[in-house]
């Protein structure tokens, strides 16, 4: 569009003297070009991508670094961190306290979970790939 070589980013359009360089015609077409534009285009929106959960199907677990709490037990300090399991349906969750992220407490966490709960979902993620090639 030629028009808009003439016109810095963020230009006040609003305002016709503003654009002297252009002439009444050329000036009302840009502004009419500049607002189909912003109708069409617009702002930066939100990217959504619904969900649908069912029961049973699917858990989640993360680990979380407990440190900055800055917990003690007697004085002394007690680093660690929190395994955390959910039902992606119902919200259900779980707690364990481990020491390392691990494919020992990931297992750990998931077992005393699923015992918990009474029932093992159909599906499990985690992002702890890593814990799994560690040797």
């Amino acid at each position: 569009m030629p028009l808009l070589n003439c016109v810095r980013p963020g230009a006040n359009l609003s305002s016709p003297h503003r654009l002297t360089a252009l002439y009444d015609g050329q000036l009302r077409t840009l502004q009419r070009r500049v607002k189909v534009w912003q109708a069409t285009e617009g702002p930066v929106k939100e990217v959504f991508f619904a969900q649908r959960h069912h029961p049973g199907r699917l858990s989640a677990s993360d680990f979380t670094h407990m440190n900055e709490l800055g917990i003690t037990i007697q004085g002394q300090s007690f680093p660690h961190l929190i395994y955390h399991l959910v039902l992606t349906y119902s919200k259900w969750e779980s707690a364990t306290v481990c020491f390392s992220e691990s494919f020992e407490s990931l297992c750990e966490g998931f077992q005393n979970a699923v015992w918990e709960l009474g029932k093992v979902p159909q599906r499990h993620r985690t992002d702890q790939q890593i814990g799994c090639r560690r040797r």
